[in-house]
């Protein structure tokens, strides 16, 4: 489609769109409410493109669609959402819906349950007030598992990765093009890799002044570039993990495998095969690194990023995706990996209906719809003859998405499909997803999910008010302790026997309690 053609569609939706209050009245369906009053974050995204949800098209077909006008209620931009958040509840002031991260929050969510903030959904589902959400969990026991709490009951309604394939978004990416340079094989092993980055330093496969064969960020805090993730590679992470079984709670750092991951690492930066400034390195300086030819090997997000600006420069990206490294000595053809999202079907923002709301049925029932299938389908695919047509039975994104003349692709995601990018709760569909993601994006998840092991990733435990308020005091302190020795450690200025004191000393600030705090919390989890 021709960008005069795809700019006649964006003013004739514009034109749509100004009808969309007289089509709500017409519309409607029965026992949803005429108005909810919605608080939720914006997300950076849609924030582009307006200052509220409304300037999404697909939400807006979601008014059309239910008949429920939104009055959205957005935290300033840069203020925080979590002390907007706080400083709302305190108020008393609460709209009908809050879609926020209930999951993590602090203190615990049943808290709120307690104090009178947000209504327990769970006599709503036992009465059939929920249908799309009980077909849901029908046909995913999983999500449902996930969602409940340890008593049983459910006090919200997350986003919802219904494909495993959206789990995996992250992992080791290499430049082929010097790979072929030096006449190897893409690396199966952490063996192999090593063998590659000295071939990169050693035959000189770049120009650049300032080369370094890896680039890394942040060993623990950096869960999408940092270097703690070849501790992947060696069965443990920086981070809680379960057994195979998933039935065991350990801390990785504790563990036998953790010493000869790091000794791994730390001969990395010995010679100079990965960037020693790692402890500072953010997105920002590590793209730039890739794009400029200073660097061939890293762990990352889906590449599409990197891939555009490389198409910027009139070349195909030669930074590719691989599978996931297995470690010295292998015995399964599997690796693991253990970044928590990795691990879990659900995420980000949640629906809690609040005690405030003046038909709580209704606006529960509102929730549920967002989760049945013309929700999903307005989530996913926006609005038909606009943002999708259907092809061969399949509904099939339009270059208003794809191709946007205005916006970037994520920004005109956020505007008509907004299940790919949004904060909001609902549910993610790979189908649409790979539509609108580069190629290169889309081998990714090829690429991680042909050898993937999630089997000791730790499941989304919940921890009681108590429980959390101990756990945090322990680790708060561990963790502080652990990023100043590990980075000494690694770069040298600590022996690597300094890893056994380490643990000692973390013992001393009381992990075994903190593992023990988890270990009751993956029971509950478990048993639900």
């Amino acid at each position: 489609m021709k960008r005069n053609q795809l700019i006649a569609l964006m003013i004739a939706l514009l034109m749509a769109l100004s009808l969309t209050p007289a089509m709500a009245e017409e519309g409607g369906i029965e026992g949803l409410p005429k108005e909810l009053t919605i608080w939720s974050e914006l997300g950076g995204w849609l924030v582009k493109a307006g200052n509220d949800i409304h300037a999404s098209v697909a939400y807006e077909e979601l008014e059309r669609v239910t008949g429920t006008h939104i009055n959205w209620i957005h935290p300033p931009a840069g203020t925080g959402a979590a002390e907007q958040f706080n400083l709302m509840i305190v108020s008393g002031d609460l709209p009908d819906i809050i879609n926020y991260s209930w999951m993590t929050i602090t203190g615990g969510i049943q808290k709120y349950i307690d104090d009178g903030v947000i209504v327990d959904m769970t006599p709503y589902y036992d009465n059939g007030d929920m249908p799309y959400i009980k077909q849901l969990f029908t046909d995913l026991p999983k999500i449902e598992k996930q969602v409940r709490q340890d008593n049983g009951s459910i006090y919200y309604m997350t986003s919802v990765r219904k494909d495993d394939e959206l789990r995996i978004w992250n992992g080791p990416q290499i430049r082929v093009d010097w790979l072929e340079k030096v006449g190897m094989p893409i690396p199966d092993t952490t063996d192999d890799l090593y063998n590659v980055l000295k071939a990169f330093k050693e035959q000189n496969v770049s120009d650049a002044s300032n080369f370094v064969p890896m680039m890394a960020g942040k060993f623990r805090t950096d869960t999408s570039q940092g270097l703690g993730q070849m501790l992947f590679s060696f069965n443990t992470t920086y981070d809680f993990l379960t057994d195979p079984t998933g039935t065991i709670a350990k801390y990785g750092p504790i563990e036998p495998e953790f010493k000869e991951g790091i000794a791994y690492i730390r001969k990395l930066v010995e010679e100079n095969l990965v960037d020693p400034n790692y402890v500072t390195n953010n997105r920002d300086i590590i793209d730039a690194a890739m794009i400029a030819d200073e660097a061939g090997f890293m762990f990352n997000t889906q590449v599409t990023k990197l891939a555009l600006l490389f198409e910027e420069r009139g070349i195909e990206s030669p930074l590719k995706p691989i599978p996931y490294l297995r470690g010295p000595n292998p015995t399964s053809d599997l690796a693991p990996v253990f970044y928590s999202e990795a691990g879990a079907n659900v995420m980000g923002g949640c629906l809690a209906v609040t005690t405030a709301a003046k038909d709580p049925l209704g606006a529960i029932k509102w929730v549920d719809f967002n989760y049945s299938p013309t929700g999903e389908l307005i989530r996913n695919y926006g609005v038909e003859g606009v943002s999708y047509n259907y092809v061969d039975g399949e509904p099939i994104l339009t270059e208003i998405v794809t191709n946007n003349p205005q916006y970037d692709i994520n920004t005109a995601s956020a505007i008509y499909t907004p299940a790919k990018v949004s904060v909001f709760a609902g549910i993610q569909r790979y189908a649409s997803w790979k539509q609108s993601t580069h190629p290169d994006g889309v081998d990714c998840v090829v690429q991680y999910m042909s050898r993937v092991d999630q089997s000791m990733i730790m499941p989304p435990t919940s921890m009681t008010g108590d429980e959390q308020a101990e756990y945090a005091s322990i680790m708060n302190d561990i963790l502080t302790y652990f990023d100043e020795t590990i980075d000494r450690i690694i770069l040298g200025q600590l022996p690597l026997e300094h890893l056994d004191t380490m643990v000692d000393q973390m013992k001393a600030m009381g992990v075994t309690r903190a593992i023990e705090l988890k270990q009751a919390a993956l029971d509950r989890y478990n048993a639900r």
